[in-house]
């Protein structure tokens, strides 16, 4: 396969830049993602009025320019710290997770639903999102994942590495036997972690997220209808550079009064309206620079 001298640049940089984060002690490489962070945001600008675009978008007139700056750059800060985590995998053990991940009673409830029977672990691009699906993986949870893949195939192989490289599987959310695939693991006792915004190619319904309306996939109700899993939102919020709190918002499971595609739907939006008050509340800890933003519409 040939590659795209674009993709090639993304990967050494990439590479380089998780070669380096993992490297260096862990203060020590926060402290250099906050300056890649600076560079990019503040020297380069990338995709820097994009995102306060996005916010103007969500928010209105609710906060002012300044305070819209300000949520933009967290926001770099905090997925530059996501990357540097995210490069020190074999570092993430149980004594790393004791002093920077706060579960509350999330932990027990985690225990009760494995006993209860299959359930779905439901993300947004808040915090560092990929850190408590890993973080359960090595405290005993037998997690897997569902992702979509980057555009560039060397990063994507790269990154999907990154997140296997404790056990974990990744199923990309293209592959045509996706639901066969995940309503295998999920009777099988395997939790599965999944992201709920991200825009959909079709087969999408007209969800309601952050006060708008989006044109999301409702994939994880089918699923969750399929294997008689129950979804659980999770709260993932950074606190400071190097504590992250992790909170269960509830859960959601099939209504058998509802048509299977009606079911599917409400399941997702369910999800979603637990989680999206924590995004406006706390919209520094969400990441606003995707290529692919979720309120962008597609032609009916």
């Amino acid at each position: 396969m040939k590659y795209k001298i674009k993709h090639i640049a993304e990967y050494i940089f990439l590479k380089l830049t998780v070669s380096i984060f993992g490297f260096l002690p862990y203060k020590a490489a926060l402290l250099n993602a906050y300056l890649l962070a600076w560079f990019f945001h503040h020297v380069l600008g990338w995709r820097k009025k994009l995102a306060r675009s996005r916010i103007k978008e969500v928010f209105g007139d609710q906060f002012t320019d300044k305070e819209i700056k300000d949520i933009a750059w967290i926001s770099i800060r905090n997925i530059a710290f996501n990357i540097a985590e995210m490069a020190r995998p074999s570092r993430i053990n149980a004594k790393w997770i004791d002093k920077h991940m706060d579960f509350g009673d999330s932990l027990e409830k985690f225990k009760k639903f494995a006993e209860e029977g299959p359930y779905i672990i439901a993300v947004v691009h808040m915090g560092n999102w990929d850190l408590a699906g890993i973080a359960l993986q090595r405290l005993g949870f037998d997690c897997f994942f569902i992702m979509r893949a980057q555009k560039n195939p060397l990063t994507n192989k790269f990154i999907n590495a990154q997140r296997t490289s404790l056990g974990s599987e990744v199923i990309e959310r293209d592959d045509p036997s996706l639901i066969r695939k995940t309503v295998r693991k999920l009777k099988a006792g395997k939790a599965m972690a999944i992201l709920l915004d991200l825009r959909a190619k079709a087969g999408y319904f007209h969800a309601r997220w952050l006060n708008n309306d989006a044109h999301l996939a409702s994939g994880v109700g089918i699923i969750a209808q399929l294997s008689k899993a129950k979804v659980i939102p999770v709260q993932i919020i950074r606190k400071g550079w190097a504590k992250h709190e992790i909170r269960i918002l509830g859960a959601t499971s099939a209504d058998p009064d509802l048509t299977k595609s009606a079911a599917a739907e409400k399941i997702t939006q369910d999800a979603l309206d637990l989680i999206s008050p924590i995004v406006l509340n706390n919209p520094e800890q969400y990441f606003w620079y995707n290529k692919r933003w979720v309120l962008d519409k597609r032609d009916d």
